[in-house]
């Protein structure tokens, strides 16, 4: 305690001796936006930083520490140029506020190392004024939502036979408090209408200009009866800071159709093991009819596994979530679509998304997927089209025909050897 209370007195007295230069190679101003928040609402902390060209790193030190809230770091966005001698850039992190009151982010400092030694520059101490959320008209079965929200389900096929399985996907789109939302999907059914197996999540995170979060959710419905399962309609409610009421999202039922499964086929007289007698006259004994017969059964036999192994196989096939392949090719045709459409913004975000599903690594991971060494080429190739889509997305104006070329670029990768290895 003492060894850190003394490393925080040299900083202040450092940042002190800074303030007085003439020439800072570094400055560094703090904003909010917005300014005041209700809690659990998104609050973007900007970090507005001017450096001189020489400055050969920066980086903070203390570090940035955000108390009472969850942070989420957002990727760096490159400005203009003030002059020619002068770069400017923003550092950004996604701030969800925990609790009502006036919370204060704590000063922190800048070292910025040039080739003449480092200096450090000081990082304003900024406070943001929280409201807690009305408690006038709110929903019992809000769960602390804040934000807009976007949903969507499914049920795939509508009609099934006894036996068979019926597959529920439901997307949920929406702000960083995304994992309070619980669809119940499982308990919507009485335990003697279905078996409702819950599947693995998919979830993927948007680090662009705001954060946000898309979930996939699947379950596997097995009937336990025959007629019609209904799911009564979804219902989530959240609340909009911006006009300062809640909402409630609604989905409409979806029913599954339960047909009784077919009969087993009746064996026939040969199959039973009747034996037809022999006709007066015939060269052949009655007992010569057998072999064929035999063949017959055994051929059904073989037939009957080789179906019941085909239809593991397809359930196994099915129970997986879609390959990764799959996800990016519906993210670039969204990306495509948003392109068609104008919405230059909304395409860069379905593109990194696509990206970052690629480049996901078997724990899940997405952050900085190029930086193990001995990438292969193709996690080159991916790293290469990360970077210009950075560029297109975050330099000012958002390149719509740049944008247009690396769309053309990675589906073309993707339609070459539809790998995902990277």
């Amino acid at each position: 305690m003492v060894g850190l209370r003394c490393t925080r007195l040299i900083l202040l007295v450092l940042l002190l001796a800074t303030d007085g230069s003439a020439e800072l190679p570094c400055l560094a101003t703090v904003s909010l936006e917005p300014d005041e928040a209700f809690v659990g609402q998104q609050v973007l902390y900007i970090v507005h930083i001017e450096q001189r060209r020489d400055v050969a790193r920066v980086r903070f030190q203390p570090p940035l520490s955000f108390p009472s809230m969850r942070s989420e770091w957002l990727p760096t966005v490159r400005l203009p140029d003030p002059d020619e001698g002068t770069r400017a850039t923003q550092e950004r992190r996604a701030l969800h506020p925990g609790h009502a009151g006036e919370l204060r982010i704590p000063e922190a400092g800048l070292l910025c190392e040039t080739p003449t030694g480092s200096h450090l520059a000081r990082v304003p101490s900024i406070g943001l004024h929280v409201q807690p959320v009305p408690t006038a008209d709110r929903p019992d079965d809000w769960s602390g939502l804040v934000g807009p929200l976007s949903l969507q389900w499914s049920l795939q096929p509508d009609h099934v036979a006894l036996g068979e399985t019926a597959r529920l996907n439901v997307r949920i789109e929406g702000p960083g408090t995304l994992w309070r939302v619980d669809p119940g999907v499982e308990r919507m059914l009485a335990p003697g209408d279905a078996d409702i197996f819950v599947l693995a999540t998919d979830e993927q995170r948007d680090k662009g200009r705001s954060f946000s979060i898309r979930t996939y959710r699947r379950y596997d419905v097995v009937p336990r009866r025959v007629g019609e399962l209904v799911f009564p309609g979804l219902r989530v409610a959240s609340f909009d800071p911006a006009n300062e009421r809640f909402e409630e999202h609604v989905l409409p039922d979806l029913t599954l159709r339960v047909s009784a499964a077919a009969p087993p086929p009746r064996p026939s007289a040969t199959e039973a093991g009747a034996q037809p007698a022999a006709k007066e006259g015939s060269t052949h004994p009655a007992g010569a009819s057998k072999l064929p017969g035999f063949w017959l059964v055994l051929g059904g036999i073989a037939f009957a596994a080789l179906l019941v192994s085909g239809a593991l196989w397809l359930r196994r096939r099915l129970a997986r979530p879609p390959a990764r392949a799959e996800v990016a090719r519906h993210l670039l045709a969204e990306a495509a679509s948003s392109l068609d459409r104008g919405d230059a913004t909304l395409a860069a975000t379905a593109m990194a998304n696509c990206l970052a599903t690629l480049t996901r690594n078997a724990a899940g991971m997405d952050d900085d997927p190029f930086a193990a060494e001995g990438a292969s080429p193709a996690s080159r190739e991916f790293a290469l089209l990360a970077g210009r889509l950075e560029r297109a997305r975050f330099s000012g104006a958002v390149d719509a025909q740049e944008l247009r070329a690396i769309a053309t670029e990675l589906g073309a990768r993707l339609v070459t050897d539809g790998t995902t290895d990277c």
